[in-house]
């Protein structure tokens, strides 16, 4: 409330101590005082009946310190406890392109409002906040959207053997699977043989809260929740810094061959199996080196695409033969299909390397606009030097004409007007002598 306010007022009355119910205040008002005291004056009339119609009346002035004081959260933040819970966010992978998608989602979804503080870390992001509640509602938007794992730790910061309290910071370490999108990964003898008989080597093609594997030489496809994939994990073989560009000659459709899949495998319904002829984008048109491999990416790929797969002839995979079982891996995966580069504001082409939504910067705009006025500057010169050159050509012609010089046609260039006030002038000095 502000000074001498009427709900200044009133908070002041209200704890007015020594006051019964016989006492009728008659009269309040706030006495002056400096600005800058740290004291409030009110002049209090009371009233009381002592006999029968019989009223005493006495003015007091009463005295109020004014404290200043701070919230609980205020005096927080002054001291080493601001946050009591704090969620650790790691992915020990070579890319990290799941935290970058979750830090999106995070943005859009806006679920950063309770966060106080965020920190970078070796492998992820630390972010804190002032109650636990907040932090478990991250925990559970995170598992939506990835597969992780939660281990949660406490430590005691106080405590009151009086009241029996304690207070504790809990700390909250989210592992995020390293699979990602797009990538080449082994399955173990044992995991393979426990989803039902998989060969070793499958491509990644979801990483989401189930990750979804696929078999493009059979279009044999797998999900895996959280639960299943932490308790047999495997690990990548190529991540997607390993893809090679390769040129599309020719698609063979085909039915995909009968497999007995267990119950958490199923053929892909979404994608066709196929034998398509490819060629190393590096090695086309220097030499004839041709492959023919089987792909599940049918009803995208066609001839004369470019498409992104790992060639695993050039890559060093350190995996034993044993460990392959009986189906060999292929020679080249082909993950999918490479879409042109997408057009920017004003027509241009964004390179692959520039990022979505990103514009190019103020100098080269002013550049591009620079060229443009230039290059129209130029066109109306080369236009302008044409009609010059146009009506000389016609000038020549019509002074060349046998009948520009007959009477009645009249020549306005200047040479012409010249003669014209000579041969007056002549005339008229004849006149004159005569």
């Amino acid at each position: 409330a502000e000074l001498e306010s009427r709900e200044l007022l009133a908070l002041c009355l209200r704890h007015v101590k020594g006051t019964k119910k016989e006492h009728h205040i008659a009269n309040a008002n706030f006495l002056w005082t400096e600005p800058h005291s740290k004291e409030l004056q009110v002049k209090l009339t009371v009233q009381q009946e002592v006999m029968a119609s019989v009223v005493m009346q006495q003015t007091v002035a009463l005295t109020y310190r004014i404290n200043n004081q701070q919230c609980s959260d205020c005096k927080k933040s002054y001291t080493k406890h601001v946050w009591d819970s704090s969620v650790q966010v790691r992915q020990r992978a070579e890319h990290r392109r799941t935290l970058a998608n979750l830090e999106q989602l995070i943005i859009q979804h806006k679920v950063h409002k309770q966060v106080i503080n965020v920190q970078p870390a070796k492998d992820g992001l630390d972010f804190f906040f002032t109650k636990e509640k907040d932090a478990h509602e991250f925990i559970s938007f995170i598992k939506k959207w990835a597969v992780v794992k939660v281990q949660e730790s406490k430590k005691l910061i106080s405590s009151n053997a009086c009241n029996n309290s304690h207070r504790f910071k809990r700390t909250t370490i989210v592992e995020v699977c390293s699979v990602c999108r797009d990538d080449l990964v082994f399955l173990p003898p044992k995991t393979a043989q426990a989803l039902g008989g998989l060969p070793s080597t499958m491509l990644c093609t979801k990483a989401a809260s189930v990750i979804s594997l696929v078999d493009p030489a059979s279009s044999r496809t797998v999900q895996l929740s959280a639960a299943e994939y932490w308790k047999r994990p495997f690990a990548v073989l190529c991540p997607a810094s390993r893809l090679t560009e390769f040129i599309v000659l020719d698609v063979n459709m085909e039915e995909p061959p009968t497999t007995h899949a267990s119950g958490r495998s199923r053929a892909q319904t979404d994608s066709a199996h196929c034998e398509v002829e490819v060629a190393r984008l590096a090695d086309f048109g220097q030499n004839d080196d041709r492959l023919c491999v089987r792909s599940h990416l049918g009803n995208v790929l066609s001839v004369g695409d470019t498409a992104m797969g790992y060639d695993l002839r050039t890559i060093n995979t350190s995996i034993d033969e044993a460990e392959l079982g009986s189906a060999p891996p292929l020679d080249v995966y082909l993950v999918r299909k490479q879409r042109p580069p997408k057009q920017c504001k004003g027509g241009r082409a964004r390179s692959a390397d520039q990022p979505a939504g990103t514009d190019s910067g103020p100098d080269e705009d002013d550049n591009d606009e620079a060229e443009e006025l230039q290059a129209a500057a130029v066109q109306m010169l080369d236009n302008l030097g044409e009609t010059d050159r146009s009506s000389s050509a016609d000038g020549g012609e019509v002074g060349n004409d046998p009948g520009a010089s007959a009477p009645g046609n009249t020549d306005s260039t200047p040479a012409a007007l010249d003669k014209q006030s000579e041969a007056e002038e002549v005339d008229t000095h004849t006149l004159e002598q005569s």
